[in-house]
Formats: structure tokens, sequence, C-alpha cells
């Protein structure tokens, strides 16, 4: 048994550890991220002397007190908040922008049906024809309006991205450095509980940006990668970075997240779509702005075949056969940068899939039957961006939103979804995509100039076949204008193979219903995470957050313990002054 000295000096040294751990406990109270440490006692070589005795204490270890799974959860519920956040931000943006079709461009489609309305009455009034015109102007406008407000949005995401990727960057070299000195520190018997403190918050704090799996490795590393395992972003003590480029289709304006692995430079941003702020920024622009415009695009190729079609079907006041009202659809798609054929030596071309109005020369190609086909292929259109593949012997045309596919033969005209594709020049393994929607939306204009340039008239009623040559009703016929403001009414879009289920207006104001949906229910899903995440914050701070009551009890029963060891060496000297005086004498 050792003597009251040693024990008494144990107990000094052991409750001055508990004493500087409170300490360092309550300096950090406030020290985000920080996780409270405890000093564990326990008894010094129990030795036997008659059954009792011992040695001491010491204060064996230092605890770290904390949760790794509440910790993951946290860091994941983190994630998930930010993401909804982002998305909702973004979308409140496109909500103004789409709040514009509301309240101009349906007001402007409802005054053009009705300037024809009043061109019906009086086909022959050029000023009439001039308010046609006019209204169309304002419709043209109002539209690019919408567009550039949503054009300003996709900027300001791309813009973001860029940031937000800076910030990734620089925080997976942080957590690497920490890796690092962890590593080095974990030689000795203490963990080093501060850096480990230190590189918890620097991966919440990552988890804000990017939604990711965190793996403790035996050394004391963690490594990353994206949340669903597939992108590397700290492994092997490597950081792999994530870059800014153009992707495999370049010809879109706009950022994408690229890997470099093994020496080859991946495309990765569908990967990173979801959680942190990255992943919402990227998920809106898929799910929120490319979708808005493909719905807008629909709408509006829908719109301008139908006008440019109804155009065609009339004679104008110089005895001549409409021509188009609006800029038809046609847009070249984006070529793969991994293309067999050199870049500018093939391309798809792809526009809206319009029969002919004439055979040959002057002999109609029954009007009737081009109408009913032209407005058939309006209920087709589907909003959606389109791959065109060829594989040497057949193309294939897929939508990307579906992923619906049709495959056609070299010989075969491409026609798919309302849409006319004409590849030139490609190559086996050559891809093309295309946003013809999206173009439509970017490249709205008004044709038609003049008063002559639109068909008040029909055709006479006895020259509608095949055979016959075109010839105009008489002058002052109302025909075709009073089909164009019949059209207003007429359902003409979303044909599923039953027939088309909504107009040219009832499609425009479901793009603004179908924001606001997508903005309820972000809304819910943010308020369920971050009810998640209140619930995991107070159950983290429940285990590792630092309790001021319970540290000051704490400081005051190891301040009353040592004062008390103290007073046992006092009495130990006591007595053994007692024994050396006893001694002299």
């Amino acid at each position: 048994m050792a003597d009251m000295l040693t024990i008494a000096t144990t107990a000094t040294n052991a409750f001055n550890r508990s004493l500087q751990v409170t300490s360092h406990n309550i300096a950090n109270v406030n020290t985000e991220g920080y996780s409270r440490q405890r000093a564990e006692l326990s008894a010094l070589n129990f030795g036997n002397a008659g059954g009792y005795g011992g040695s001491g204490v010491e204060a064996s270890r230092i605890e770290r007190i904390m949760s790794d799974f509440v910790n993951k959860q946290l860091q994941s519920a983190q994630s998930s908040v930010t993401g909804f956040e982002t998305r909702l931000s973004i979308a409140k943006q496109v909500e103004g922008a789409v709040s514009s079709v509301d309240q101009g461009v349906e007001n402007f489609l409802l005054n053009y049906f009705d300037s024809w309305q009043d061109l019906a009455t009086n086909p022959q009034s050029n000023i009439a024809k001039d308010d046609v015109l006019n209204q169309a102007s304002n419709l043209v406008a109002a539209m690019n309006a919408t567009q550039q407000l949503l054009s300003q949005t996709e900027r300001q995401i791309n813009e973001q991205i860029g940031g937000v990727v800076n910030s990734i960057n620089s925080q997976l070299a942080d957590i690497e450095q920490i890796n690092s000195a962890i590593s080095k520190a974990g030689n000795n018997s203490q963990q080093p509980f501060d850096l480990l403190d230190k590189r918890d918050k620097a991966v919440n704090d990552l988890g804000k940006l990017l939604g990711i799996t965190v793996t403790l490795k035996p050394d004391g590393q963690v490594e990353i990668y994206s949340e669903n395992n597939r992108v590397p972003l700290l492994a092997d003590n490597k950081v792999f970075p994530l870059e800014i480029g153009k992707g495999v289709y370049p010809g879109l304006d706009r950022a994408e997240l690229m890997s470099r692995q093994s020496g080859t430079e991946i495309q990765i941003t569908h990967l990173l779509e979801g959680s942190g702020e990255l992943g919402g920024l990227l998920e809106a622009r898929t799910n929120l702005i490319d979708k808005t415009y493909d719905q807008l695009g629909v709408m509006l190729n829908g719109f301008v075949a139908s006008q440019n079609t109804q155009n065609n079907q009339g004679w104008t006041s110089n005895d001549e056969l409409g021509g188009n009202i609006f800029t038809p659809l046609e847009v070249e798609a984006r070529a793969n940068v991994n293309n067999t054929s050199p870049l500018g030596t093939s391309n798809v071309t792809v526009s809206f899939n319009a029969a002919d109005m004439l055979v040959s020369g002057n002999t109609v190609a029954d009007a009737d039957a081009k109408l009913a086909n032209d407005m058939q292929e309006v209920g087709a259109l589907r909003a959606a961006s389109y791959e065109i593949s060829f594989d040497g012997t057949d193309y294939r045309v897929t939508n990307l939103s579906t992923k619906e596919f049709a495959e056609f033969s070299v010989s075969d005209d491409i026609e798919f979804e309302g849409l006319l594709f004409e590849p030139d020049g490609l190559a086996p393994g050559d891809r093309f995509q295309v946003s013809p929607h999206r173009a439509m939306v970017e490249s709205f204009r008004l044709e038609a100039s003049e008063p002559s340039d639109l068909a008040t008239r029909g055709q006479r009623p006895d020259m509608l076949a095949a055979t016959d040559v075109l010839a105009p009703a008489a002058s002052g016929d109302n025909t075709n204008a009073a089909r164009f403001a019949a059209l207003q009414s007429k359902s003409l879009l979303f044909d599923r193979g039953s027939g088309a289920t909504a107009t040219i207006a009832e499609g425009f104001a479901q793009v603004s219903t179908d924001v606001g949906r997508y903005i309820n229910r972000t809304e819910s899903q943010l308020m369920s995470a971050q009810t998640g995440y209140n619930y995991l914050f107070e159950q983290r701070e429940s285990i590792a957050g630092v309790n001021l009551d319970e540290e000051a009890a704490n400081l005051i029963r190891f301040q009353q313990a040592y004062q008390a060891a103290a007073q046992v060496i006092q009495t130990s000297q006591s007595m053994f002054q007692t024994l050396l005086g006893a001694v002299r004498n």
C-alpha cells in the first residue's frame, strides 16, 4: 500500500487534470463544432493490506464525448436543408419570370386572338390587319422579356456553381491537411481531440456545399465521396478537385461539372444533383429551368406551327398563299465532343414536322389533310430535349426526359414527337443533342410585317382536291380569318392518343402552375428537413455540447477534491514532522 503522501499527490495531479479539462470545456462553450471532453479517473495499482489499500488515482485518459452516428445524420440533414433552401431561392426567381406569362403573355395572347376576331368581322380592313400585327408584336416582346428573366436566372446559377466549386475544392484541401495532422498526432497514446473537432466542422461545412458520404479509415483519416458514392472527392490521401467545363455537348453555354480520374476527364454533373448548395443549384437548373424552357417552348412551337399552318391555308389580299406569320422552328443539334466525324462536317437539323402545302407548282396537296396533319403533329409535341445517335445502320432518337426512343433506317424520314430530324454526314458512333423547345423560346420572332402578309381569305370551296389548281375565294371572304379566331378555343396540345387536351392558353397557364407546385413541394420538403435537422442538432448538443451549469458544478467538485487532496498532503507532512520530532527526542 502506498503512503498518504504518494496517494494524495496522485489525487492532486488527477484532479488538476480534471480541472484543466473542465476549464477547456468552459473556454470553448461558444466554439462551433466543439465536443466536450471528460477526464476518466481510475484507481492506481490496487494492493492488498489486510483486504484494504491502494495507490491512489490517475486521470487514465481524456474522453471526447460525441456520437459518430448522430454527427453523420446531422451532416446529412444539413446537406438536405441547404439543398432545399437553394432550390427554393431559385424557384422564387423562376416564379417571378413565369408570372409574366400569367400577367403579360396570356393577356397578349388573348388580345392577339381578339384582334383576329375583329379582322374576321372586317377582313379587308388594313387597320384591323395592323392591329393583328401589333398584338403579335406585343406577344413576342412579352415572351422575349420572360426569356430574358429565365436567362438571367440561369446565368446566376452558372456563376454560383463556379463559386461553390471553388469553396468545395478549398474545403477538401483543408480536410486533407487536417487528415495528415491527425495521422501524425495519432502516433501518440492520446487522440488529438481538437483536431478531430476541427475536421468534423470542416466536413460539416463541406456538407453544406455538397451531399457527401464520409468513411472513417482504420488509420484515423476520412475518405469522402459524393452522397451516391460514385464521385471520389478525397480518397487514398488525395484530393480529387471538381472542375468546371463545357461537358461533352459544349454547344450549350452552361457550367458542367468535371472530374479527372486516372488521367481521364469525366462529366459528373448529373451525379451531383441533390443535396448541398451545389446539388440544389444543379437540381433546380435541370428540373426547373430546363423544364420551364421546354414547357414554354412546347407552347410556342405549338402556337407558331398552328398559326403558320393556318396562314398557309388562306390567301392574302395579293392573291398569294399565306406565308409564315412567326419564324418557324429550325435548330441545329449540338455535336458530342467524342464524335468520330470531324467537327463541322456533320450535323442534325430539327424543325417542326409540317406537311407540304403544294405537291408541285400550284397543285394543292389537299389543304384539309395538311391542316389535320399539322395539328396532329402539334399535339405530338413533348416538353423534352433529344439525343440523336447513329450506329452505321440506323438512327435512334431518344426523348431525354422519358427515355422513350424510336429507330429509323437511313432511308426513313425521321419523324418523332411532332419534330423532323434531318441528319447529314453522321459517322458510326456519332451522337448529337438538341433542345428544340428551348430554341424556340430563345428565337421567338415575328416574320410577317405587312397587312398583306395575313391570309384572311379561304380556298375556293370547289378546289380542295389534290388534283386541283389553287385558287382564292372571292375578295372579302373571311373564312381563314374566322378559323384563326377559332384556334383560341381549340384544343391543340398534349395528344396522348385520344385527342389533344389543352388549348394554347391552357398550356401557358400550366407552366406557372407547375412552377407553383415545385415551390410548394420544395417548401414542404424544406420544412421536413429543417425539423429533422433541429432534432438532430439538439441531440448532438445534448451529447457533445458544453453545459455551463454542469461544468460549473464539476469545477466546484474537482476544486473541493483538489483542496481535500492537498489537505491530505499537508496532514502527511505534519505527521512526518511529528515522527521526525519523536526520533530526535
